[in-house]
């Protein structure tokens, strides 16, 4: 668990270089390659090299006149921020806006004749912005509860909407647009389309909406398969030390992305053909008058579907992943029989049949993996636990699977 920590902290500890551009004070563009984080928070300085081999350089907001990396560009800026608590559990009656100036880098949701800027300062509050000439102002926006109230009633201070209606004036009908905007990107993002529209006009930059991004593929592989049970009355069962079944794996899959996280996060759906096998012989001898010896064959064939959280992080030209979720097979092929025979007081009763009188045709389990991944293949190494084959109450049943697959995704 340790090496297994030490090794998690050293891919985590890893830089993400893809391609970008910063704009230098003297309105140059240099390209290369940006240390991209996924900001959670507006970045207040980037690491920068011009090539793979090239030296680092770091930029603040006072090196650079911003940057562009990911579809997404950031401006220099020196602005007020508010940072008054904004969660339902933090809310106080205080309606007073709480200002800090920060230096940061302002991510552009417009640029043109009228601009849009967004920031998410170090308390989590997000903040919208306009440009006035060469500043860049606060929308100011407000949560409080009313004072005295019983049950808790938020108020809200709106001034951004009446700050927009003097900004995007010269559109004659934008008050029809205003009653109802929220503060949130989306809703002033509809609000700016509208107003472009109206003018009939086009910003010279728009962020565009992140869709996630969805990949297909097969894999294949190996499973290696345990099983036990514990049980007062199936002997044979209980008592058989069954060797691990080894037994090839295929499958499909499909991976949503989720949006805004560079591909970090994704929602793994899996289809997987999957079996195990087991053939043993259970013989027990109290003496000639007393014995009992059977020759067991145990095996199901599954259809699994199998639907996961994944976690990407990416190191030089790997990506390492960390899968978890569940899986539900259903049983499309059964093998479940005994041959044998059981001698009580030199009585032969013979054994055949069925060994197991009620078998699971739908089992849950719980899986997690780890793996890595170079352009479009996938190696993985996963473990999972399963329910079992018996749905008696008095045979408990438990498997346990390893797997390793290789995985196309195209």
């Amino acid at each position: 668990m340790l090496l297994l920590m030490i090794a998690a902290q050293s891919v985590f500890a890893q830089k993400n270089y893809i391609p970008g551009k910063i704009f230098t004070l003297d309105n140059d563009t240099i390209t290369g390659l940006i240390d991209y984080r996924n900001w959670k928070k507006n970045p207040d300085a980037i690491s920068f090299k011009k090539s793979e081999a090239g030296e680092v350089d770091v930029y603040s907001y006072l090196d650079i006149h911003g940057f562009a990396v990911n579809n997404e560009v950031y401006v220099s800026a020196i602005i007020d921020s508010e940072i008054s608590p904004f969660r339902a559990n933090e809310l106080t009656e205080d309606p007073a806006l709480n200002i800090r100036t920060d230096t940061t880098f302002l991510l552009t949701i417009f640029e043109g004749r009228k601009s849009l800027y967004s920031n998410v300062n170090d308390k989590g509050n997000v903040n919208f912005y306009i440009k006035n000439g060469k500043n860049f102002e606060l929308l100011v926006y407000k949560v409080f509860l009313k004072e005295g109230s019983y049950p808790s009633v938020k108020m809200e201070n709106k001034k951004f909407t009446g700050q927009l209606k003097v900004y995007l004036n010269d559109c004659k009908n934008i008050d029809s647009q205003l009653s109802n905007l929220q503060y949130k990107q989306g809703s002033l993002t509809g609000l700016f389309n509208y107003y472009y529209s109206c003018v009939q006009s086009y910003p010279s930059y728009e962020k565009k909406k992140e869709k996630a991004k969805v990949h297909i593929g097969s894999l294949a592989g190996l499973s290696l398969t345990s099983i036990s049970f514990e049980s007062k009355e199936f002997e044979a069962l209980t008592n058989t030390d069954f060797k691990n079944s080894v037994r090839p794996t295929l499958g499909v899959f499909i991976d949503f992305g989720l949006q805004r996280n560079n591909e970090k996060w994704s929602i793994n759906n899996e289809l997987l053909f999957t079996s195990y096998k087991f053939s043993e012989k259970y013989e027990r001898y109290d003496n000639e008058a007393n014995s009992y010896s059977t020759s067991i064959d145990l095996g199901l064939s599954y259809l699994r579907l199998n639907n996961m959280v994944r976690y990407t992080y990416p190191f030089a030209k790997l990506h390492a992943f960390f899968n978890i979720g569940m899986s539900n097979g259903l049983v499309i092929k059964e093998t479940n029989s005994q041959e044998g025979v059981m001698v009580i007081n030199t009585i032969s009763n013979p054994r055949s049949g069925e060994i197991i009188e009620d078998v699971r045709k739908h089992e849950q389990g719980f899986l997690f993996g780890a793996g890595i991944r170079r352009a479009n293949s996938l190696l993985e190494l996963r473990y999972e636990m399963g329910s079992g084959m018996s749905k008696l109450v008095s045979l408990d049943s438990q498997r346990r699977t390893l797997y390793v697959l290789w995985a196309y995704r195209f």
